[in-house]
Protein backbone atom coordinates (compact mmCIF):
# COMPACT_ATOMS: atom_id res chain seq x y z
CA UNK A 1 0.00 0.00 0.00
CA UNK A 2 1.18 3.15 -0.57
CA UNK A 3 2.24 5.64 2.33
CA UNK A 4 1.22 9.11 3.26
CA UNK A 5 2.10 11.82 5.71
CA UNK A 6 -0.30 14.38 7.00
CA UNK A 7 -0.15 17.79 9.54
CA UNK A 8 -2.12 18.55 12.22
CA UNK A 9 -2.01 22.04 13.64
CA UNK A 10 -2.80 23.63 16.65
CA UNK A 11 -3.09 27.30 17.63
CA UNK A 12 -1.37 26.56 21.07
CA UNK A 13 1.25 24.74 22.60
CA UNK A 14 1.20 20.87 21.75
CA UNK A 15 1.27 18.76 24.47
CA UNK A 16 3.63 15.05 23.25
CA UNK A 17 1.28 13.37 25.82
CA UNK A 18 -1.95 14.34 24.19
CA UNK A 19 -0.78 13.34 21.31
CA UNK A 20 0.42 10.33 22.05
CA UNK A 21 -3.44 9.48 23.11
CA UNK A 22 -4.80 10.57 20.13
CA UNK A 23 -2.56 7.75 18.34
CA UNK A 24 -3.54 5.14 20.34
CA UNK A 25 -6.85 6.03 19.34
CA UNK A 26 -6.36 6.17 15.51
CA UNK A 27 -4.42 2.57 16.09
CA UNK A 28 -7.47 0.69 18.03
CA UNK A 29 -9.68 1.32 14.67
CA UNK A 30 -7.67 1.77 12.09
CA UNK A 31 -7.88 -2.52 11.13
CA UNK A 32 -11.57 -1.59 9.91
CA UNK A 33 -10.13 1.02 7.04
CA UNK A 34 -7.28 -1.27 6.35
CA UNK A 35 -5.15 1.55 7.21
CA UNK A 36 -1.71 1.39 9.41
CA UNK A 37 -0.29 4.66 11.46
CA UNK A 38 3.28 3.94 11.60
CA UNK A 39 5.05 6.28 13.45
CA UNK A 40 4.57 10.52 13.76
CA UNK A 41 6.45 13.75 15.14
CA UNK A 42 5.41 16.70 17.52
CA UNK A 43 6.97 19.81 17.15
CA UNK A 44 5.59 20.90 20.49
CA UNK A 45 6.37 24.80 20.19
CA UNK A 46 4.96 25.63 17.03
CA UNK A 47 1.63 23.18 17.80
CA UNK A 48 2.41 20.76 14.59
CA UNK A 49 2.01 16.76 14.23
CA UNK A 50 2.86 14.61 11.42
CA UNK A 51 1.87 10.94 10.98
CA UNK A 52 3.39 8.64 8.78
CA UNK A 53 0.91 5.75 7.60
CA UNK A 54 0.24 3.85 4.51
CA UNK A 55 -3.47 2.85 3.35
CA UNK A 56 -5.46 2.58 0.18
CA UNK A 57 -5.76 6.03 -0.32
CA UNK A 58 -5.32 9.53 1.30
CA UNK A 59 -9.43 10.03 2.05
CA UNK A 60 -9.50 6.43 3.67
CA UNK A 61 -6.66 7.17 6.09
CA UNK A 62 -8.07 11.04 6.80
CA UNK A 63 -11.76 8.86 7.65
CA UNK A 64 -9.56 7.23 10.76
CA UNK A 65 -8.97 10.69 12.22
CA UNK A 66 -12.55 12.06 11.61
CA UNK A 67 -13.76 8.70 13.26
CA UNK A 68 -11.73 8.35 16.35
CA UNK A 69 -11.46 11.39 18.02
CA UNK A 70 -12.30 14.07 14.94
CA UNK A 71 -8.86 15.86 14.88
CA UNK A 72 -8.54 15.73 11.29
CA UNK A 73 -5.35 16.74 9.32
CA UNK A 74 -4.78 19.74 7.73
CA UNK A 75 -3.12 18.54 4.58
CA UNK A 76 -2.27 14.99 3.93
CA UNK A 77 -0.15 13.69 0.93
CA UNK A 78 1.15 10.61 -0.92
CA UNK A 79 5.21 10.27 -0.61
CA UNK A 80 7.46 7.38 -1.37
CA UNK A 81 9.36 5.71 0.88
CA UNK A 82 12.88 6.39 -0.31
CA UNK A 83 12.15 10.22 -0.47
CA UNK A 84 10.74 10.48 2.90
CA UNK A 85 13.96 8.50 4.03
CA UNK A 86 16.24 10.57 2.38
CA UNK A 87 14.32 13.93 3.64
CA UNK A 88 13.80 12.25 7.47
CA UNK A 89 17.06 10.25 7.58
CA UNK A 90 17.55 7.53 9.89
CA UNK A 91 14.77 7.64 12.86
CA UNK A 92 13.66 6.42 16.14
CA UNK A 93 10.66 5.58 17.48
CA UNK A 94 9.32 5.16 21.19
CA UNK A 95 7.31 2.34 22.44
CA UNK A 96 3.92 4.66 21.72
CA UNK A 97 5.55 5.12 17.83
CA UNK A 98 6.95 8.66 18.83
CA UNK A 99 9.72 9.75 16.71
CA UNK A 100 12.76 10.63 19.42
CA UNK A 101 15.57 12.94 18.99
CA UNK A 102 19.18 12.00 19.59
CA UNK A 103 18.50 14.05 23.23
CA UNK A 104 15.44 12.50 23.89
CA UNK A 105 13.15 14.67 23.23
CA UNK A 106 10.70 14.33 20.45
CA UNK A 107 11.37 14.90 17.05
CA UNK A 108 9.90 18.23 16.09
CA UNK A 109 10.20 16.77 12.08
CA UNK A 110 11.73 19.82 10.66
CA UNK A 111 14.96 19.43 8.88
CA UNK A 112 17.41 21.20 7.15
CA UNK A 113 17.86 21.86 3.26
CA UNK A 114 19.95 22.40 1.19
CA UNK A 115 20.09 23.40 -2.47
CA UNK A 116 23.31 23.65 -4.70
CA UNK A 117 23.37 24.44 -8.48
CA UNK A 118 26.43 24.86 -10.74
CA UNK A 119 25.07 27.93 -13.45
CA UNK A 120 26.93 28.17 -16.63
CA UNK A 121 28.35 25.77 -19.74
CA UNK A 122 30.91 22.96 -19.29
CA UNK A 123 32.25 19.39 -19.46
CA UNK A 124 33.24 19.31 -15.73
CA UNK A 125 29.73 19.34 -14.83
CA UNK A 126 29.03 15.78 -13.71
CA UNK A 127 32.57 15.72 -11.91
CA UNK A 128 31.61 19.01 -9.65
CA UNK A 129 28.57 17.71 -9.10
CA UNK A 130 29.93 14.83 -7.83
CA UNK A 131 32.31 16.32 -5.53
CA UNK A 132 29.35 18.60 -4.50
CA UNK A 133 27.54 14.97 -3.39
CA UNK A 134 30.46 13.93 -1.60
CA UNK A 135 31.30 17.04 0.52
CA UNK A 136 27.31 17.24 1.79
CA UNK A 137 27.86 13.79 2.53
CA UNK A 138 30.73 13.74 4.28
CA UNK A 139 29.11 16.30 6.64
CA UNK A 140 26.36 14.57 7.86
CA UNK A 141 23.64 15.10 4.77
CA UNK A 142 21.99 12.94 2.83
CA UNK A 143 21.72 13.30 -1.35
CA UNK A 144 17.55 13.73 -2.02
CA UNK A 145 17.97 14.38 -5.34
CA UNK A 146 20.52 14.63 -8.04
CA UNK A 147 20.27 16.65 -11.61
CA UNK A 148 22.86 17.56 -14.29
CA UNK A 149 24.14 20.72 -12.21
CA UNK A 150 22.03 20.93 -9.12
CA UNK A 151 21.34 19.04 -5.91
CA UNK A 152 19.31 18.85 -3.45
CA UNK A 153 20.10 17.51 0.05
CA UNK A 154 18.52 17.27 3.91
CA UNK A 155 20.24 17.70 7.06
CA UNK A 156 18.75 17.09 10.69
CA UNK A 157 21.17 19.37 12.41
CA UNK A 158 21.15 22.89 11.53
CA UNK A 159 25.31 23.12 12.78
CA UNK A 160 26.00 20.24 10.02
CA UNK A 161 23.98 21.73 7.65
CA UNK A 162 25.87 25.41 7.37
CA UNK A 163 28.99 23.54 7.82
CA UNK A 164 28.76 21.41 4.67
CA UNK A 165 27.38 24.36 2.87
CA UNK A 166 29.86 26.94 3.93
CA UNK A 167 32.61 23.64 3.23
CA UNK A 168 30.96 23.87 -0.69
CA UNK A 169 31.57 27.57 -1.12
CA UNK A 170 35.47 26.39 -1.03
CA UNK A 171 35.15 25.28 -4.13
CA UNK A 172 33.67 28.42 -5.40
CA UNK A 173 37.10 29.42 -7.25
CA UNK A 174 37.76 26.40 -8.69
CA UNK A 175 34.08 25.84 -10.23
CA UNK A 176 34.47 29.73 -11.76
CA UNK A 177 37.59 28.43 -13.33
CA UNK A 178 35.41 26.01 -15.05
CA UNK A 179 33.13 29.21 -16.17
CA UNK A 180 31.04 28.25 -13.45
CA UNK A 181 29.22 30.16 -10.88
CA UNK A 182 28.22 28.19 -7.21
CA UNK A 183 25.09 28.99 -5.97
CA UNK A 184 23.71 27.72 -2.67
CA UNK A 185 21.04 28.20 -0.31
CA UNK A 186 19.97 26.78 3.41
CA UNK A 187 16.07 26.58 4.19
CA UNK A 188 14.62 25.00 7.17
CA UNK A 189 10.56 24.05 7.66
CA UNK A 190 8.49 21.16 7.95
CA UNK A 191 7.72 18.17 5.82
CA UNK A 192 3.93 18.43 5.11
CA UNK A 193 2.85 22.33 5.17
CA UNK A 194 -1.10 23.45 4.38
CA UNK A 195 -1.18 23.62 0.74
CA UNK A 196 2.30 21.86 -0.36
CA UNK A 197 1.78 18.79 -2.87
CA UNK A 198 4.79 17.06 -2.13
CA UNK A 199 7.38 16.39 1.10
CA UNK A 200 9.22 19.63 1.95
CA UNK A 201 8.10 21.34 -1.33
CA UNK A 202 7.74 25.37 0.31
CA UNK A 203 11.14 24.43 2.20
CA UNK A 204 13.10 23.27 -1.55
CA UNK A 205 11.56 26.18 -3.04
CA UNK A 206 13.06 28.95 -0.22
CA UNK A 207 16.26 27.30 -0.75
CA UNK A 208 16.47 27.12 -4.11
CA UNK A 209 15.23 31.12 -4.47
CA UNK A 210 17.96 31.87 -1.54
CA UNK A 211 20.80 30.07 -3.77
CA UNK A 212 19.65 32.50 -6.50
CA UNK A 213 20.38 35.55 -4.48
CA UNK A 214 23.73 34.59 -2.37
CA UNK A 215 26.22 36.76 -3.58
CA UNK A 216 28.66 34.40 -5.43
CA UNK A 217 30.77 32.21 -3.03
CA UNK A 218 28.45 33.15 -0.32
CA UNK A 219 25.31 31.19 1.45
CA UNK A 220 21.93 32.52 2.23
CA UNK A 221 20.42 30.69 5.34
CA UNK A 222 16.88 31.28 6.16
CA UNK A 223 15.95 32.97 9.05
CA UNK A 224 14.09 29.35 10.56
CA UNK A 225 17.58 27.93 9.90
CA UNK A 226 19.14 30.66 11.91
CA UNK A 227 17.15 30.10 14.81
CA UNK A 228 17.81 26.43 15.29
CA UNK A 229 21.75 27.56 15.03
CA UNK A 230 21.99 30.39 17.51
CA UNK A 231 24.64 29.35 19.33
CA UNK A 232 26.70 29.16 16.41
CA UNK A 233 25.53 31.88 13.87
CA UNK A 234 29.07 34.14 14.64
CA UNK A 235 31.22 31.52 14.63
CA UNK A 236 29.41 30.01 11.54
CA UNK A 237 29.66 33.32 10.26
CA UNK A 238 33.19 34.44 10.77
CA UNK A 239 34.31 31.18 9.34
CA UNK A 240 32.38 30.76 6.10
CA UNK A 241 30.71 33.53 3.32
CA UNK A 242 27.48 32.59 5.21
CA UNK A 243 24.86 35.15 5.67
CA UNK A 244 21.34 34.22 8.32
CA UNK A 245 18.55 36.40 6.93
CA UNK A 246 16.01 37.94 9.36
CA UNK A 247 12.61 36.63 8.71
CA UNK A 248 11.26 40.17 6.93
CA UNK A 249 14.23 39.88 4.66
CA UNK A 250 13.83 36.11 3.56
CA UNK A 251 9.87 37.64 3.05
CA UNK A 252 11.21 40.12 0.49
CA UNK A 253 12.72 37.65 -1.55
CA UNK A 254 9.56 35.61 -1.82
CA UNK A 255 7.94 38.29 -2.88
CA UNK A 256 10.88 39.34 -5.24
CA UNK A 257 10.89 36.26 -6.84
CA UNK A 258 6.86 35.82 -7.17
CA UNK A 259 7.12 39.44 -8.35
CA UNK A 260 9.87 38.78 -11.00
CA UNK A 261 7.97 35.32 -12.00
CA UNK A 262 4.67 36.97 -12.84
CA UNK A 263 6.46 39.55 -15.13
CA UNK A 264 8.94 37.84 -16.71
CA UNK A 265 7.76 37.52 -19.95
CA UNK A 266 5.40 41.03 -19.87
CA UNK A 267 8.37 43.19 -21.22
CA UNK A 268 7.59 45.41 -17.80
CA UNK A 269 10.86 43.85 -16.11
CA UNK A 270 12.17 47.14 -14.92
CA UNK A 271 14.02 48.42 -12.02
CA UNK A 272 10.71 51.39 -11.89
CA UNK A 273 7.96 48.50 -12.24
CA UNK A 274 9.76 46.46 -9.90
CA UNK A 275 9.74 49.34 -7.35
CA UNK A 276 5.97 49.70 -7.58
CA UNK A 277 5.12 46.03 -7.69
CA UNK A 278 6.99 45.54 -4.10
CA UNK A 279 6.27 49.02 -2.92
CA UNK A 280 9.63 50.34 -2.10
CA UNK A 281 11.75 53.17 -3.21
CA UNK A 282 14.53 52.86 -5.89
CA UNK A 283 16.89 53.54 -3.09
CA UNK A 284 15.36 50.87 -0.83
CA UNK A 285 15.44 48.52 -3.90
CA UNK A 286 18.97 49.29 -4.50
CA UNK A 287 19.86 49.10 -0.28
CA UNK A 288 17.67 45.68 -0.30
CA UNK A 289 18.63 43.39 -2.82
CA UNK A 290 22.05 45.06 -2.51
CA UNK A 291 22.14 43.73 1.14
CA UNK A 292 21.54 39.70 0.30
CA UNK A 293 23.51 39.34 -3.32
CA UNK A 294 25.90 41.93 -3.32
CA UNK A 295 24.77 42.88 -6.97
CA UNK A 296 22.49 46.04 -8.16
CA UNK A 297 18.86 45.43 -9.02
CA UNK A 298 19.60 45.62 -12.86
CA UNK A 299 22.28 43.12 -12.43
CA UNK A 300 19.85 40.98 -10.48
CA UNK A 301 17.03 41.23 -12.51
CA UNK A 302 19.38 40.22 -15.79
CA UNK A 303 21.04 37.52 -13.93
CA UNK A 304 17.12 35.70 -13.34
CA UNK A 305 16.25 36.28 -16.52
CA UNK A 306 19.54 34.85 -18.64
CA UNK A 307 19.37 31.65 -16.07
CA UNK A 308 15.95 30.99 -16.61
CA UNK A 309 16.92 31.40 -20.42
CA UNK A 310 19.76 28.81 -19.66
CA UNK A 311 17.77 26.19 -18.21
CA UNK A 312 14.44 26.87 -20.68
CA UNK A 313 17.59 26.20 -23.48
CA UNK A 314 18.67 22.70 -21.64
CA UNK A 315 15.38 21.72 -20.69
CA UNK A 316 12.32 22.96 -24.09
CA UNK A 317 12.10 22.23 -27.38
CA UNK A 318 11.63 26.04 -28.03
CA UNK A 319 13.67 27.46 -30.74
CA UNK A 320 16.08 30.82 -29.32
CA UNK A 321 13.20 33.45 -30.61
CA UNK A 322 10.77 31.47 -28.78
CA UNK A 323 12.81 31.61 -25.47
CA UNK A 324 13.94 35.13 -25.57
CA UNK A 325 9.92 36.48 -26.04
CA UNK A 326 8.78 34.01 -23.34
CA UNK A 327 11.94 35.79 -21.03
CA UNK A 328 10.35 39.58 -22.19
CA UNK A 329 13.22 40.29 -24.49
CA UNK A 330 11.12 42.19 -27.74
CA UNK A 331 14.13 41.25 -29.93
CA UNK A 332 15.93 37.49 -29.94
CA UNK A 333 19.61 39.52 -30.81
CA UNK A 334 19.80 41.37 -27.22
CA UNK A 335 18.78 38.15 -25.58
CA UNK A 336 21.51 36.37 -27.70
CA UNK A 337 23.90 39.07 -27.36
CA UNK A 338 23.60 38.89 -23.30
CA UNK A 339 23.64 34.94 -22.92
CA UNK A 340 26.94 35.14 -24.82
CA UNK A 341 28.20 38.16 -22.64
CA UNK A 342 27.11 35.93 -19.61
CA UNK A 343 27.47 32.11 -20.55
CA UNK A 344 30.35 33.07 -22.96
CA UNK A 345 28.41 31.06 -26.16
CA UNK A 346 25.31 31.53 -28.43
CA UNK A 347 22.11 29.74 -27.28
CA UNK A 348 22.24 28.05 -30.78
CA UNK A 349 25.55 26.73 -29.40
CA UNK A 350 24.71 25.85 -25.86
CA UNK A 351 21.48 23.84 -27.12
CA UNK A 352 23.65 21.91 -28.79
CA UNK A 353 26.09 21.25 -26.12
CA UNK A 354 23.56 20.79 -23.53
CA UNK A 355 21.45 18.21 -25.28
CA UNK A 356 24.23 16.10 -27.54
Amino acid sequence: MPYFMDIHMGSNALDPDVVRQLHLMDKAIEHQYGVKHLHYYVNPEEGMGFCLLSGPDKETCAKVHEASHGNVASNIIEVEDTVYKSFMGKVEADAADMIQSINGQPDPGYRVVLYAELVGISDSIPRLTDLLVATVVKNGGRLVELTRNSIVCSFTDGNSACYAAGTLTGFAKEYKREGLDLKIGLATGNPVTQHGATLFEETVALATKLAYSAPLGGVLASSKTSAICQGNRQKLSEKFRLSFLRKSQEEFINKLFYVLDQQINSGLMSVENLCLQLGVSRSQLYRKIGFFSGASPKEFIREFRLTKGLNLIETTEQTVSETAYQLGFNKPAIFSKQFKDRFGVTPSSAKKLLTS
